[in-house]
């Protein structure tokens, strides 16, 4: 994105802000002799013309134009092209070479420096217009004119210079000047035998060259996409050349990397060994933002090969005293069961981090197994097949592979699948193994095989970026503008859906290839996006939950030790609390100070609670309940004007509460016959309102909100499945109560009248029901059914659904979910009943759905039996 923001500055610069009024000097100097020495890029089209049309006119381009940085440059330019003749600029364009240099122009701040062949008379007449639209200064530098363009607030500021028949702009004095001073020196950057090479092999028919200062890179870099320390650049090569190309939905560039023998680089290490086509999309997750691979035909060569390079670079003894403090054998353990690959790939761990894996193709199971057991610690668990290890030796990978493997401290490893993997983090090797055994790896990706089939199938190293994996990973290193921007165009920015670096190493150059892939029609598909390791085994289903001060929504979860969780939307636990038993029912959102910061209200058996967003308990609670609670706390809002009734079944009582902690004076509930047994709840319909509750002995109680016999209680009733679904009529006397029985009938009651039932399908029993958007939604052991006028469907998991199904309206869409807990499984359905690409998904609990950052994507947060919550993504 900041490398096209350049480009996007160029073309504008080139095409409206040349202007000189003096003389060109006796002779012409070539376009390169005004490149800084210490540039960081340099980048060359020999028709700028046709190259702003190319790019202008793709869909790529037209996905970031409205991007806030490239937004800002086409505004200029539009504020411009009004003072001048489009033809006249047009002519100038056409045909015409330029360069544009990156390099420092303050402390840590880097320039672009515009070199263009000169035209008298096109720069006479721009200079006249420009200098009636901005003030306009001059002075003469080492005998060439240079004009300062600018706002009188100094808002903006143009540099431009005509010399020795060039054209130099720059936003920098300071870039201006040097490539001035460039061109009145003895040295042309093309002196620089690294460069020269490149420059005499580049394709001057692309559409551009892009040639790259390897060494200076890591410094440019972490001033414009700053993600972690990328200093090891500078140690693959010295310079590298590109040749562009773009298309409609493509980009394209390929070219070279240079190493000089007389120097030490890492690519080196891979010199005289043959690549190989990597196999980790066999174990890497199809959601992984960010895969690095190596490939090597025979390992012990290129480890030779590596410890070389140390030696040259002069860092092979600290490597051999870093080794002096592993005490076993090196090779045995850590090289000779090593295989063709090893690497890196992203996963999403404990909280929402983004988490390394490492990875090596093994040759041999059980010679891999055996090295590794020898290394491990008496730490061992069992997960889905698996057993997971953890190594004893202190920083082993970084200390014998180097630097790729810095994260890896006391990793955590399985053997499995043709590799050994390695993750810091223990939710995160629970979340490769479900990757793993679900099949949601790149190689069963389709889209990610049709990516791919374009690449050369062999390279010593490959680097794949996917979207929006790695926008997540991105985001977790910006900060300020940039991570907003990231935010505000996530769903824009992930489109560009692939992209490819790959190196191939020869002698003293590497072939490299990088390919970028946009992609706007994708399909849905699901991504673990976090993992949190609860203190105990989750107790009850997770619940999503507004979070008033972002208009996010939070999850709250309750564990086997009655300790209550909220997390954030990312996966940050906010906090614990300590409850005196197990939450009944669901958390109830209200506003109790009526000024839109929401607290919760629960109850256990023995409690009545109300707790702010922070954990804290609200003033006068909890409340010690007199009697235990039979069922949970209903919470109304009489004419949604908050003043709201915490009403609590307490055996055959129903107390009733106000938000002060004090029970409610009128209300005159009487003595229930028998034990109430659910929820109450609240209904309106036209102004008129009845709450109900069940008791055990078959009867609906109708109450007003005195708590007195609104109506005749329902009689003969089972024990129905709780809560009732509303069918609103015109009045509340014709509106129907639903719910379904254990019979796997459907019960019909109106308010105040009779009870009826029926079969919703007599070969399919309700087991759970729903009643949503005109839709009568049901299970029977493993079948989904949707029963509509419009759009009627069933659908099958792998075993019998066991909780109520979840339904709900995202993107104007319909969305129903179901869980299994004999097949592990959740399955997402859409409106047609297709399942959503990417589920089944691995769960052994119940789950809510929603989006928790409200950002266009549908989250399902479940748990494993292991106290892990777990929450997906579907984007």
């Amino acid at each position: 994105m900041k490398l096209f923001q350049y480009w996007i500055l160029t073309l504008t610069s080139t095409l409206l802000l040349f202007s000189s009024c003096k003389k060109d000097a006796a002779t012409s100097a070539d376009l390169y002799s005004a490149v800084p020495k210490s540039s960081v890029l340099v980048l060359e089209s020999r028709s700028i013309g046709e190259a702003l049309n190319s790019i202008s006119q793709t869909s790529m381009y037209s996905q970031i134009d409205s991007l806030p940085p490239i937004l800002a440059f086409a505004e200029e330019l539009k504020s411009l092209k009004g003072n001048f003749d489009t033809d006249s600029v047009t002519d100038f364009l056409k045909k015409r070479p330029v360069v544009m240099a990156v390099a420092l122009s303050g402390a840590e701040k880097y320039g672009a420096l515009f070199i263009a062949p000169g035209n008298k008379d096109f720069e006479k007449s721009i200079g006249k217009r420009l200098s009636s639209v901005y003030k306009v200064s001059q002075k003469t530098y080492s005998e060439a004119e240079v004009y300062h363009f600018y706002k009188e607030d100094k808002s903006k500021n143009y540099y431009v210079s005509s010399y020795r028949n060039l054209l130099l702009f720059s936003t920098s004095s300071f870039l201006l000047e040097e490539g001035i001073r460039q061109v009145n020196s003895e040295f042309n950057i093309k002196q620089n035998p690294q460069f020269q090479k490149l420059y005499n092999t580049s394709n001057k028919k692309d559409l551009a060259n892009l040639y790259i200062n390897l060494k200076e890179l890591p410094e440019f870099s972490k001033t414009k996409l700053p993600l972690g320390n990328q200093q090891f650049i500078s140690r693959m090569g010295s310079w590298a050349e590109l040749d562009i190309q773009a298309y409609n939905k493509e980009l394209l560039m390929s070219g070279l990397i240079l190493f000089p023998e007389n120097e030490p680089y890492f690519l080196q290490s891979f010199q005289k060994v043959k690549a190989r086509e990597t196999e980790g999309q066999k174990i890497v997750p199809a959601a992984s933002g960010l895969w690095v691979s190596h490939t090597f035909a025979n390992a012990e060569q290129y480890y030779r090969n590596y410890l070389a390079y140390l030696e040259s670079a002069g860092r092979l003894r600290k490597h051999e005293q870093l080794l002096e403090k592993l005490d076993f054998d090196h090779n045995k353990h850590l090289l000779e069961w090593v295989d063709s690959e090893m690497g890196i790939f992203t996963t999403t761990g404990e909280g929402g981090r983004i988490n390394y894996v490492a990875y090596f193709k093994h040759r041999d199971e059980d010679d891999a197994r055996e090295a590794l057991n020898s290394l491990a610690t008496d730490f061992i668990e069992g997960y889905r097949g698996i057993i997971i290890k953890k190594l004893k030796a202190e920083n082993a990978l970084p200390r014998f592979y180097g630097p790729i493997f810095t994260d890896f401290h006391y990793p955590y490893f399985i053997v499995s699948n043709g590799f050994a993997l390695f993750a810091e983090d223990l939710s995160s090797m629970k979340g490769i193994i479900n990757d793993m055994v679900d099949g949601k790896t790149l190689g069963a990706d389709e889209e990610f095989k049709s990516f791919s089939a374009s690449l050369p199938s062999e390279s010593h190293i490959k680097i794949i970026a996917s979207s929006p994996g790695f926008l997540n990973y991105a985001s977790t290193s910006l900060e300020g503008g940039d991570a907003k921007i990231l935010e505000k165009n996530f769903d824009k920015l992930s489109n560009f859906r692939w992209a490819a670096l790959q190196i191939n190493v020869d002698d003293a150059a590497a072939l490299t290839n990088f390919y970028m892939l946009q992609s706007t029609q994708r399909k849905e598909r699901v991504a673990r996006l976090w993992n949190v390791e609860l203190q105990s085994d989750a107790a009850n289903t997770p619940q999503f939950l507004k979070n008033y001060t972002n208009a996010k929504y939070d999850v709250a979860v309750q564990d086997k030790d009655y300790r209550l969780y909220l997390i954030d939307y990312s996966g940050k636990l906010l906090w614990t609390k300590n409850l005196d038993g197990p939450i009944m029912g669901n958390i109830t959102q209200i506003d109790i100070y009526k000024n839109n910061k929401l607290q919760m209200v629960l109850n256990t058996r023995e409690t009545l609670y109300v707790i702010d967003r922070l954990g804290r308990d609200v003033e006068n609670f909890p409340v010690k309940l007199k009697e235990p609670a039979t069922a949970p706390v209903g919470v109304f809002n009489y004419d949604l004007a908050r003043n709201y009734r915490l009403v609590v079944p307490c055996g055959k009582n129903l107390k009733n509460y106000g938000v002060d902690g004090k029970e409610v004076k009128g209300w005159n509930f009487k003595a229930s016959k028998h034990e109430l047994i659910t929820q109450p709840q609240h209904f309106t319909v036209s102004k008129k309102d009845v709450i109900v509750v069940l008791n055990d002995g078959g009867q609906l109680l109708q109450l007003n909100r005195r708590g007195e016999q609104r109506f005749e209680p329902v009689e003969g009733l089972p024990k129905l499945q709780i809560p009732f679904f509303l069918k609103e009529r015109e009045s509340l006397a014709k509106s129907e109560m639903l719910a379904n029985g254990p019979d796997g009938k459907l019960y019909s009651i109106m308010p105040g009248g009779t009870a009826d039932n029926l079969y919703l399908d007599e070969e399919n029993p309700a087991d759970y029901f729903i009643y949503f958007d005109e839709k009568y939604v049901f299970s029977h052991d493993e079948k989904l059914i949707i029963k509509s006028d419009n759009q009627p469907w069933s659908a099958e998991l792998d075993g019998d659904i066991s909780t109520r199904p979840k339904v709900m309206i995202f993107g104007n869409e319909f969305y129903a979910a179901a869980f299994s807990k004999s097949a592990d499984e959740i399955r997402l359905f859409n409106k047609m009943g297709e399942l959503i690409e990417g589920f089944p998904v691995y769960a052994q609990g119940p789950f809510d759905m929603g989006s928790l950052k409200q950002d266009g994507a549908i989250n399902i947060v479940t748990y494993t039996e292991d106290g892990t919550l777990v929450c997906y993504r579907v984007n």
